[in-house]
């Protein structure tokens, strides 16, 4: 069995939800990320159209066209416009548009089609869920790595269970869908985007006579999905404008930015996060420059990242995550800027594994460290760092090269997939209403 993905336990007999969602925690959403982002409405219709296209095999949302190398069964495997880290220039950049409403997922009539990123820029290939059993274990195998993407994702997974729900005996359905919800909820639950998608449904579900009728069950869950798509659109978008309109400087002047992982389209949104913000930013600062590491032990930074921002046109450098010490010593860097899966209520970041080794080597050298994420992020029921989870990677993705065993025989590993950056390291969170100071919500930090 794939240790990436876990079988989905046995249906109990009694299945009581997991804690229920905070109500201020519901209230937080809806009050700062839903207000803050007036053109969320506007966006569910053109998201809806666009979450029924075809993917295009994942080459779309990577910006490898026709005229590109596809990078499908070929060697090369560094996108144009990308120099390696000593100056060689490996191709031109070719400048696109925003990918506004571009997504990692796709609905085939009641089947979700999910995005399988493990083995991009390789042949793509799309994970087929037709049930919310299918959909977790989607989530728990990390074919999508990260951000909001996990919530669009798990919100159409409870679509799918809510169909399922009208196949079963009335009696038994609301049991039923507050059985797929836990599912879901714990197949990631480092996420705060599924934590938070989840958790617009789950009021639905504690008023749910047994014995629902079909429309009743599966119109509002996936009114409820489409919607949380939208505002996530629309707060990345409001997230990038607002984080780059506050930090931009002299237009003529250069502007070297340090970043990590795969935040762009891939990662939900239809922009993403950081990789948003650092697009947005480049239009104000064009002479803006972007390190991008190399993001081990799967290279997500490598193979990922570097396309949604060569896409985008932006000059970039790859680094191996071991130089970025090197880099800040040598290199006059201006800003550094990363995502965040889940912020406590005292401003410790969790994200990618690697960004606090890099925010404690920006304090060192003092380089700001910004952290682009929408408000929901943001989790007022976590007090600190203490109470986050620590997820780790399956030992195999760095004991292993190309399906063969490389460490000695008898060792192990530790991969986890996230580490918490302490708020004293933060300088600011970029969101929907500007840059704010980490743990001191709303208070503007510029």
């Amino acid at each position: 069995m794939d240790p990436t993905r876990p079988a989905p336990p046995p249906e109990p007999d009694a299945a009581p939800l997991d804690d229920p969602a905070q109500p201020g925690r519901r209230d937080f959403f809806m009050a700062m990320g839903r207000d803050a982002v007036r053109s969320a409405g506007q966006l569910a219709g053109a998201l809806s159209a666009i979450s029924n296209a075809p993917l295009n095999l994942g080459s779309d949302l990577l910006g490898l066209t026709s005229t590109q190398p596809t990078l499908i069964a070929h060697e090369q495997s560094t996108p144009t416009g990308v120099e390696a880290a000593s100056g060689t220039t490996l191709g031109n950049s070719v400048v696109s548009p925003r990918q506004d409403g571009r997504r990692p997922w796709r609905l085939d009539g009641t089947t979700l089609c999910v995005l399988d990123q493990r083995d991009l820029p390789g042949a793509p290939r799309e994970i087929r869920c037709d049930s919310a059993a299918a959909v977790a274990a989607s989530l728990g195998s990390l074919a999508t790595p990260f951000g909001p993407a996990l919530g669009e994702i798990a919100a159409q997974g409870l679509v799918l269970a809510a169909r399922e729900a009208i196949r079963r005996p009335a009696e038994d359905r609301a049991r039923f869908l507050r059985w797929n919800l836990s599912l879901l909820r714990g197949a990631r639950p480092s996420s705060a985007a599924t934590t938070v998608a989840l958790a617009r449904t789950e009021s639905r579900l504690q008023v749910m006579p047994p014995g629902v009728d079909g429309p009743t069950i599966v119109d509002p869950l996936a009114e409820d999905a489409q919607a949380f798509a939208a505002e996530v659109a629309a707060g990345c978008r409001a997230l990038s404008e607002a984080g780059a309109a506050a930090l931009a400087g002299d237009p003529t002047a250069p502007f070297e930015v340090v970043t990590l992982g795969a935040s762009g389209p891939l990662s939900g949104g239809g922009c993403g996060t950081a990789f948003a913000l650092i697009a947005e930013l480049a239009r104000l600062l064009p002479r803006l420059h972007v390190w991008l590491a190399e993001s081990r032990p799967t290279l997500v930074g490598a193979r990922i990242g570097a396309h949604e921002l060569a896409n985008q046109g932006l000059p970039l450098t790859m680094l191996a995550d071991g130089s970025l010490g090197e880099l800040l010593r040598q290199r006059p860097i201006d800003l550094a800027v990363v995502a965040a899966e889940r912020i406590a209520r005292n401003g410790d970041v969790h994200a990618i594994a690697g960004t606090y080794a890099l925010a404690v080597l920006l304090a060192r050298h003092g380089v700001p460290l910004l952290v682009a994420a929408p408000l929901w992020t943001i989790d007022d029921t976590i007090a600190d760092a203490a109470n986050l989870p620590s997820p780790q990677r399956p030992n195999h993705e760095l004991m292993t090269l190309a399906g063969q065993r490389i460490t000695a025989g008898g060792s192990d590993a530790y991969v986890p997939l996230l580490d918490v950056t302490p708020a004293d390291l933060v300088n600011g969170i970029a969101s929907e209403l500007g840059v704010l100071r980490a743990g001191g919500w709303p208070r503007p930090a510029i």
